[in-house]
């Protein structure tokens, strides 16, 4: 009963309200079951199942072997990967992106009584993002999964009505929120965890390696609403551009720039001709890329078609809109028409010289289906668009039109600007969601220059590229990722390298425990960890 803790409307008060609105959300999800057709229920749906499942226990295991390879010397940090792990199932539906969040962390630290040089003290932890909605087990946010027909419409305004008089006059980071189970940002001193339905939720990597949450956190106020999973920084001015996009009213869409203390400097308020889900973001040196596209939110569709709210509306033309970075007003926002089309995940965009022109590249659906409980129909590609700013146009082209690729990473340090290298997860031909390897890309030759797939019939997640202390090459670096066994049920942490993708890792460590497929990973250096703050 912690949701019914402090702050508000009486305690009693709240505790007697509570349970009358707990049994109406339990009628609420025991219609929604009997009315869906098999493929929603959670014995029938494949993000329930193998390494979709989620884990029972949370783990700290130090001192884990390394029984291939070696950890490199200057390779001294943690690896945090973000990921949804249900703590309830709804009865009406799951996918994928519904799960709270859960981390799991390697933390490499230097072993003890040495120069600096020993090998590495590798240890494995995961924890749940304890935010309000995990603390409060909140049953009335409507997961994604259950929001279909007429009654995952009723729950979706009985679970705003709901938390509206149970939270009343409660502080924002006691309000439960978003499942932040995406990705994580490590930005002016402070590690967060994403997810593109609430503000960001403030954590902490402690010295031996353990997860901390802090709690909600919004800039003070600055950015109370929703906030992009995935953030740009500039690594020569530490600027942090982001955006929030929101479903029920118009302006659909507000865009802001933090600056490299954490300040909030900038907010811009974009009208769109109507909601999208608008996942990702790209910077180059001068300018935001914003893209709205065509996976359109039409909540009529829960009710007309019996199907999720989200709809790719094949005949509606996307559209890449183009802003300064300060812009002040609405009106220095440049939109340019493409096919349509949609963006998970943008690899990197910079703009060309002399030429006036924005290179971007991303990976590109002609079609997705939000609404199918199945992981399968899902195919991307690396695509390249060049839009030159004084003809007011757009060229697009595919590159490697036969490989499907999701999950692109870049050199961190090359956000914005120009970047030869681009890594991605390669897509199994058996599921469109288990990845069967990595593939590097030489986006200046428009090529794929090096694949890896994993032996022994493992999978893998998105790989996360950390640049070497002594790096002279652009690709001087690693891959970070965590793998999973089919045949055992078990899961290991690798390292591969990034310049030469050889077949033989540099490192394999074995898990304690299965980590499930997730989303985003991030790494953060020792010096990083040092210089977390403490608000």
């Amino acid at each position: 009963m912690t949701a019914l803790q402090g702050g508000g409307l009486p305690r009693l008060v709240r505790s007697v309200l509570y349970v009358p609105f707990l049994i109406v959300w339990w009628i609420l999800d025991i219609a929604q079951y009997y009315k869906a057709d098999q493929s929603r229920r959670a014995k029938n749906n494949p993000f329930l199942h193998g390494n979709f499942a989620p884990v029972d226990q949370c783990l700290y295991r130090s001192s884990l072997p390394v029984t291939q390879g070696r950890i490199p010397r200057d390779l001294r940090g943690e690896f945090v990967r973000n990921g949804p792990n249900p703590i309830r199932v709804p009865l009406g539906g799951y996918h994928w992106f519904d799960g709270e969040g859960m981390l799991h962390g390697i933390r490499l630290s230097s072993s003890q009584g040495g120069d600096g040089n020993d090998d590495a003290t590798v240890t494995y932890v995961n924890r749940y993002i304890k935010n309000a909605r995990y603390r409060d087990r909140d049953p009335f946010s409507t997961r994604i999964g259950e929001m279909w027909g007429v009654l995952g419409l009723v729950k979706i305004f009985f679970g705003m009505f709901a938390k509206a008089v149970l939270y009343y006059g409660k502080e924002p980071n006691d309000t439960p929120r978003g499942t932040s189970n995406t990705s994580l940002v490590y930005h002016a001193g402070k590690l967060m965890t994403l997810v593109e339905s609430s503000p960001p939720t403030w954590m902490k990597i402690l010295n031996d390696g353990e997860l901390e949450t802090i709690g909600l956190y919004d800039y003070y106020g600055k950015l109370p609403g929703s906030f992009t999973a995935h953030p740009k920084i500039d690594a020569n001015t530490g600027e942090m551009m982001t955006f929030g996009y929101n479903l029920m009213a118009p302006p659909y869409l507000n865009y802001g720039v933090i600056d490299k203390a954490g300040k909030v400097v900038r907010q811009l308020p974009v009208n769109l001709p109507e909601a999208v889900m608008m996942h990702d973001m790209a910077i180059t040196e001068h300018y935001t890329i914003l893209l709205d596209l065509c996976v359109v939110f039409r909540k009529e569709d829960m009710v007309k078609k019996n199907k999720v709210p989200f709809e790719f509306v094949r005949d509606r033309p996307g559209r890449i809109g183009v802003l300064p970075r300060h812009a002040s007003s609405e009106s220095e926002v440049r939109w340019f028409e493409i096919p349509a089309c949609y963006v998970f995940h943008v690899a990197n965009a910079w703009e060309t010289v002399p030429f006036r022109e924005i290179v971007l590249y991303a990976c590109r659906y002609t079609d997705v289906e939000l609404d199918s409980p199945s992981p399968q129909g899902y195919t991307s590609n690396m695509y390249e668009w060049r839009i030159d700013l004084d003809a007011g146009s757009v060229a697009e082209r595919v590159i490697a039109p036969d490989l499907e690729v999701e999950f692109p990473r870049i050199h961190p340090d090359k956000t914005g600007i120009q970047s030869q290298y681009a890594y991605t997860v390669t897509l199994s031909e058996q599921t469109s969601f288990e990845f069967d390897g990595v593939a590097k890309f030489d986006l200046l030759s428009g090529k794929v220059v090096a694949t890896h797939y994993y032996p022994r019939g493992l999978r893998g997640g998105e790989p996360i590229f950390v640049p070497k202390e002594d790096a002279k090459d652009e690709d001087d670096g690693y891959l970070l990722n965590f793998l999973y066994s089919p045949s055992d049920d078990r899961s290991e942490f690798w390292v591969l390298d990034a310049k030469t993708l050889r077949s033989e890792p540099v490192a394999v460590v074995p898990l304690p425990a299965r980590v499930p497929y997730g989303f985003h990973g991030i790494w953060v250096s020792e010096d990083d960890i040092k210089k977390q703050t403490d608000r």
